[in-house]
């Protein structure tokens, strides 16, 4: 506790009052522009002294009053947030001034340092709601039962002075991005955190406690007791009487035999959170069995009712599609307890929109704590400080608040990692970090920052770029760590976002805002802040591993597949999670080793396949998504994932690693069995080209870093395409890559497979359609998603010419320009099959292309040996002994992060899918394609 600590101030004069300051020097005047910035939101406070000297500075502010002048026990969020600004444009123009000292001051007060002001409560008892599946992890998880706190960023919050909501940062792009998103710190710590940073945590089997909205969808569904959807099936249930029921009331019961059900409909298609709601006290169950059901079938959780009620509680996170039903239902244990309480309240969905019409997950903590009901002692602060406070009120272990830094200079050339935490009241900000002797307030603080800051910093110089800045560990009297009570706490500056240009002679790779737009960088940043956070919560404990990028999976029967990947050194075993006619996963099956075949699945489905490695630490991240199908007929088709391409222009949304499951996907209403594999498969042997009526790569925005295969491979291809094999190729970038910015090879392979000649770079059109005369002439228009779609974007779509035999298939909106053309049995899209809207308009291009293309297989067709599937090992079992499915929570993907939509992020909620929540499956487009399949080519 830090109550009664006295503040030892290094210069008696600095708590004068001063005359108002001058702007003596280039770099005051730039901290004084920032600290008034009138577009920053909020009320612009007076600067009543501001010195900087060759070490040294001091800012002292006057805190306007909205409404009531109350004392400043907590500093208004604008004047945290413009001092947090000032601090990084000092680091960034005057790096030699190594301390600052922030006083503030009401209208005719002295100024003074802000008081660190401790949260007035108890913690809880520490519990976790969902509770630990051992049987899953057979080896331990190194973070079972820990709980950390993230703070990731700023957010949408209320200020007076607007009379509305706005986020503390703009959208800032470097110099030269044209077609790049930006970087807006509102959201983008947001989105390290969420779809890189927790996936790890959790499959490491911490629980995370995140200060803002986790789900980012737009839309919610929730079911309250009494609501349509709610069920009590078995016992006596009877109105609770405690506070904190959703609206007000809620149902207990204390019958062995109680039971009691939610029923939901996902309110869209994508990932989507799977929350409850309920009133903990000490006579309720700690292992309330709770079964949820859709698609996927069964998973079973033990929800510990006793602790950390009264709020939205994270169950697991489910991929549905929009209308799917998902039913939740509760019991209690297979031993109930006398005496001891179900409670059925609420459960949720997704998480929706506040009343200003921002997403949930993009609003600050102050509207998010008030959402989740905290009580006063939390609510009291504004959404700065309130964040530490909301986490010690979730009795979290450890608190890590995530930023990126600003200069506040245009065309800055600032860059590099910065952590702070709290000085303890006596020592100036910005000034290196004393020893914990001095200063450890809350205790831990100082080997968390030393752990973290290294776990970070290292990883970044590993993985991303060795010259990456290192800024140090510094101390600050921040509102993101001024109110920590017990709770260990950092806050780290990642990066420079207004980094927008290099300085001269810079041996950087590039700025820091080009590098946090980089999936890449991000899940290097996400890897070392979660080894720190390891490291000081378990000691000496292993880390997650990294997952197979090599992974092929092909059908061996009607009712069995084969998965092989490559094996990850350090791995004990590895989770197979399966997925049939859509993007809804299992639990995953536990399996000891490659390669491994997994049966009981339906005839005839579509079997989507990724694949974890699990060790002593936990599981780690999935890889990419590949498919299969299990059939009676041989597998004729095999579907390559060849978009590896991540940058600062191909980001989460635009490749989330899923293009071979979206191709096969669009092959649903066919009848050819296919084969899976991923580009790394092809370069490591897993599987091989031969052997196939079909090869279909999606290139998806590949382009000249990333290569469009590799030479060897487009050999490999030119050979089977003059052996006969059918060859689809579609991507934007394919011939900018090889013609433009390629060699005579390239341009020969574009003439020679596909009959296509390089015409344009960006054909600026918005649709596709048939060309006449062509094998897909019955294509009716396809729009191309654009920003505002939840698919792969359109960018840079490749205009062709025919080349030798080239026929067109396939023109842009004007009817004139090429975005397909076919040699034979081969076609070259200029798009992607991904940026092509809906399932119908994809089934209709790859569907109609493979019905002229290919001879339907009889049933039962099957080759001696699997094709195109290396023979096992020797020595290596093809069943690996892989045990039954395991029950338990899918871990997520990390970079799985879906923006808000009504589509599917890959396959455009791929309506002709079977299951709850498909919709109609021949509608127009898809009759297109099935006419087609009566086309059989001879």
């Amino acid at each position: 506790m830090r109550a009664g600590l006295p503040l030892v101030l290094p210069l008696a004069s600095l708590v004068l009052v001063a005359a108002p300051a001058q702007a003596g020097s280039p770099v005051e005047a730039r901290l004084r522009a920032v600290l008034t910035d009138p577009d920053a939101p909020g009320p612009i406070p007076v600067v009543r002294r501001l010195e900087v000297t060759e070490d040294r500075a001091v800012i002292g502010l006057e805190v306007p009053c909205e409404g009531p002048c109350k004392p400043l026990g907590d500093l208004p969020p604008s004047v945290e947030n413009r001092y947090e600004a000032a601090v990084g444009a000092l680091a960034a123009l005057a790096p030699r001034v190594a301390q600052v000292d922030l006083l503030v001051a009401r209208p005719g007060e002295r100024l003074l340092p802000p008081k660190a002001v401790p949260v007035p409560h108890g913690p809880p008892p520490h519990l976790l709601n969902v509770r630990p599946d051992p049987d899953r992890f057979p080896w331990g998880q190194a973070l079972a039962g820990r709980t950390v706190a993230i703070s990731p960023g700023h957010g949408y919050i209320y200020y007076d002075a607007l009379g509305g909501y706005s986020t503390q940062r703009g959208n800032i792009k470097w110099e030269g991005c044209g077609s790049c998103d930006g970087i807006v710190e509102d959201f983008g710590t947001h989105q390290l955190a969420v779809r890189y940073l927790i996936p790890l945590l959790e499959g490491a089997g911490a629980r995370v406690v995140l200060v803002r909205e986790r789900d980012e969808n737009g839309v919610g569904a929730e079911v309250d007791d009494g609501n349509p959807g709610y069920a009590e099936l078995a016992g006596t249930f009877t109105d609770g009487n405690s506070e904190g029921g959703l609206f007000g009331d809620y149902r207990v019961s204390s019958a062995p035999d109680a039971t009691l059900q939610y029923t939901l409909q996902a309110p869209t298609t994508g990932e989507q959170l799977l929350s409850m709601w309920f009133v903990s006290g000490a006579n309720r169950y700690e292992d309330a069995l709770v079964e949820v059901e859709a698609s996927q079938g069964p998973m079973h959780f033990l929800v510990d009712m006793t602790t950390h009620g009264r709020r939205w509680s994270p169950v697991t996170k489910l991929f549905l599609y929009q209308g799917e039903q998902v039913t939740l239902r509760i019991t209690p244990p297979l031993m109930p307890v006398a005496d001891r309480y179900l409670i059925g309240d609420a459960a949720r969905l997704g998480a929706g929109t506040h009343s200003s019409g921002h997403a949930w997950w993009s609003m600050g903590a102050e509207p998010f704590a008030a959402f989740q009901e905290a009580p006063a002692s939390v609510t009291q602060y504004g959404d700065v400080s309130i964040r530490p406070a909301y986490a010690e009120w979730y009795d979290a272990d450890v608190y890590l608040a995530l930023h990126s830094n600003a200069s506040g200079a245009d065309r800055s050339t600032a860059a590099g990692t910065a952590t702070y935490r709290y000085n303890c009241g006596t020592y100036p900000d910005h000034s290196n970090d004393p020893p914990a002797s001095a200063c450890d307030d809350p205790t831990g603080s100082d080997r968390l920052q030393a752990l973290v800051h290294a776990g970070l910093v290292g990883q970044l110089k590993a993985d991303w770029d060795p010259n990456w800045v290192d800024r140090g560990t510094k101390v600050a009297n921040f509102g993101e760590v001024r109110t920590l009570d017990d709770m260990p706490g950092v806050l780290v500056e990642s990066a420079f976002h207004d980094n927008v240009r290099l300085a001269d002679g810079s041996s950087l790779r590039m700025t820091d805002n080009q590098a946090m737009h980089d999936p890449r960088w991000r899940r290097a940043a996400a890897y070392g802040l979660y080894k720190g956070l390891t490291e000081f919560l378990n000691p000496g404990a292993p880390l997650v591993l990294n997952p197979p990028e090599a992974v092929a999976a092909t059908r061996v029967s009607a009712t069995e597949v084969e998965v092989r990947f490559a094996e990850v050194p350090g791995a004990k075993g590895y989770r197979v999670y399966l997925a049939a006619d859509g993007r809804t996963f299992d639990a995953g099956q536990l399996v000891e080793a490659s390669p491994a075949r997994l049966g009981g699945l339906p005839s005839g489905a579509i079997i989507g396949v990724k694949v974890a490695a699990v060790n002593e630490a936990g599981e780690g991240r999935t890889s990419p998504l590949i498919a299969t199908r299990a059939s009676t007929r041989r597998a004729q088709v095999l579907v390559v994932d060849a978009h590896q391409r991540e940058d600062a222009w191909v980001q989460e949304w635009d490749n989330r690693h899923d293009t071979a499951l979206t191709h096969a996907l669009a092959l649903l209403g066919t009848e050819y069995a296919l084969d899976g594999a991923t580009e790394a498969a092809l370069v490591a042997g897993l599987i091989d080209l031969t052997g196939y009526d079909a090869l279909v790569f999606g290139l998806g925005r590949e382009s000249t870093q990333h290569q469009i295969l590799t030479p060897e491979l487009r050999a490999q291809v030119a050979a089977a395409a003059a052996a006969g094999t059918a060859v689809f190729f579609g991507g934007t970038e394919i011939g900018w890559a090889l013609d433009a910015r390629g060699d005579a090879a390239g341009r020969a392979f574009l003439d020679d497979v596909f009959g296509a000649v390089y015409a344009a770079d960006d054909a600026g059109a918005a649709e596709v359609k048939g060309a006449a005369g062509g094998w897909l002439a019955a294509v009716p228009a396809a729009r191309l998603a654009g920003q505002d779609e939840d698919l792969m974007q359109t960018h840079f779509p490749d205009v062709f010419q025919l080349g030798t035999e080239g026929v067109a298939e396939l023109t842009y909106a004007n009817g004139s320009d090429l975005a397909g053309v076919r040699r034979g049995k081969n076609l070259l899209l200029g798009v992607a099959l991904d940026n092509l809207v809906g399932p119908d308009a994809r089934a209709a291009v790859l569907a109609g292309w493979l019905s002229e293309a290919v001879t339907l297989a009889p049933p039962d067709e099957m080759p001696s040996e699997d094709a195109g599937m290396p023979a096992p090992d020797a020595g290596t079992s093809p069943d690996a002994g892989a045990p039954a499915p395991d029950a338990g929570v899918a871990a997520a993907d990390a970079g799985d992060g879906v923006r808000p939509g009504t589509e599917d992020p890959a396959s455009g909620g791929c309506g002709c899918r079977q299951g709850p929540g498909a919709g109609p499956e021949l509608t127009l487009g898809l009759l297109a394609a099935l006419l087609l399949l009566a086309r059989r080519r001879r």
